[in-house]
Order: C-alpha cells, then structure tokens, then sequence
C-alpha cells in the first residue's frame, strides 16, 4: 500500500497512547461514581437511616476502603453501598459496617445468597472469617462439580440450619448441599418431605399413595427414621438416598 514503516510505528505508538487515555479517563470516571455514590451513602444514613454523624462518617469512610479494593473493582459501587445498608439494617446499627464486613457480604449476594448479611454474620461467627468460610464452600462446590452460587443460595434458604454449627460442621454441610444439587434435589424440597412424612396422617396418606402409583411396598419406616435425622441434624442426604430407593425421588414422592 505504499504506507512507511515509520507512519506504521507512530500509528501504533498513537494506539497505545489512545488506549492508555481511554483506560484512565475509565478509571477516573469509576473513581468519581464511586465517590459520589460514597458521599451519597452517608448521607442516606445521616438523613434516612438515624445514623449520628460520626456513624455516617464511619460508613463512609468503611464503604471508601471497600470501593477501592477489589471488591469494588469487580462487584461495583452500587453493589458495595447496598451492602452496607444490608448490614445496618441486619446488625441495628451503622457501626457494624465494616470494610472486611461489605467484602463479604457484597461476594454472598453477588453469589445470590438470601440475607447475605445474616450468613456472612453466620460464617464470620462459626470459623472466624466470613470469607475464608464462602471460599471453602466455592472450593467444595467445585470439587463435588455444581456451581457454588447454587450452593450457597441453598444455604442461605436454609439459614437455621447453619446457626450455631461449626465450621467443620457448616462444611460437611456445605458438601451434602452441593451433593444433593447434583442429584437435583433441594433442601426445600426434602424438608417439605421430611414435614409431611412426620406428620403422622400426612405420612399414611402419602405411603398408600405411593403404594398405589408404584406398585411397590414402601417402607414408609425407614423413610420416617431419615426424615427425622434429617429434622433434628440438618443433614438431608439420607433422606434422599432413602427416597430414591423406595420411590425415585424426593421431586416424584412430593408430587404423591
């Protein structure tokens, strides 16, 4: 095309220069959202929430450190600001807010996590750190082959399980949630099992019901043992490794 070497290197030296301007320009642009939806926070504390001015300042000052941490870099400001009134709302107070906190928080509901606050507050309680414990989940999820968010929006359904458990113990959990999703069971749905077979006319009903579509003579016993494990342990993978036995699943026998 006739174009000189020397036109080619000034034009990629001018590429490089216009797309280092584009990415700072983006980054100043990211720096001034972040601080205008910072200021904005406090001031929606201050104003609509009841904080005192040095909580507000707090809040500011926390949510500023987690804006410009990684966290805000790949979940967003926005994200980070909900979070923060999250853990207000959550803890009654805007000194509960903090940077460490809104890491962890913003990750759970990022994940999909129902009351991302309340469990990250469960996790932080059970193995001294929030964020330790959802990475160790992540890491079984992916060991077990699910997706993490699935497991965690699971055991955000199921919070009273977790309460009081040890990390040791929210992990074996973890891991039977993760199981279970494989299997394409839920939590939900086996709890409504174990509900319905506790109950004892409920049960007769649902077993002659069962007889009737299966053929088949259930052992309606053991299926009242597991879901009893299942009451008073948390622990639900029994119970659908009894109901795949006797019926198929906890989805077929739900529908019974």
């Amino acid at each position: 095309l006739g174009i000189s070497k020397e036109y080619v290197d000034a034009f990629k030296v001018g590429g490089v220069m216009a797309l280092g301007f584009m990415a700072a320009t983006k980054a100043v642009e990211g720096m001034k959202e972040a601080f205008d939806n910072t200021v904005g926070l406090g001031m929606d504390f201050y104003k609509n929430m009841g904080a005192s001015v040095g909580e507000a300042a707090h809040v500011t000052a926390e949510v500023t450190k987690a804006n410009f941490s990684m966290t805000g870099m790949s979940y967003g400001s926005e994200a980070v600001a909900e979070s923060a009134k999250s853990i207000a709302e959550y803890y009654g107070s805007a000194s509960a807010v903090t940077s460490d906190m809104l890491k962890d928080v913003t990750e759970l509901s990022a994940l999909g996590a129902e009351g991302p606050a309340q469990l990250a507050g469960i996790f932080e309680k059970a193995s001294g750190d929030a964020g330790a414990m959802t990475s160790e989940i992540k890491e079984i999820a992916e060991g077990v082959g699910v997706d993490a968010a699935d497991v965690i929006q699971e055991m955000s359904k199921n919070q009273n399980l977790l309460v009081g458990k040890s990390k040791e113990e929210i992990a074996v959990l973890a891991k039977k949630t993760a199981e279970l999703k494989k299997q394409g069971q839920s939590m939900e749905l086996l709890q409504s099992v174990s509900d319905n077979m506790l109950n004892i006319e409920g049960s007769l009903r649902s077993e002659m019901k069962a007889r009737l579509m299966t053929g088949k003579d259930i052992n309606a016993q053991a299926v009242r043992e597991a879901a009893m494990i299942a009451q008073t342990t948390g622990d639900y993978s029994k119970l659908s490794e009894e109901l795949s036995k006797q019926v198929g699943s906890a989805e077929e026998f739900g529908k019974m």
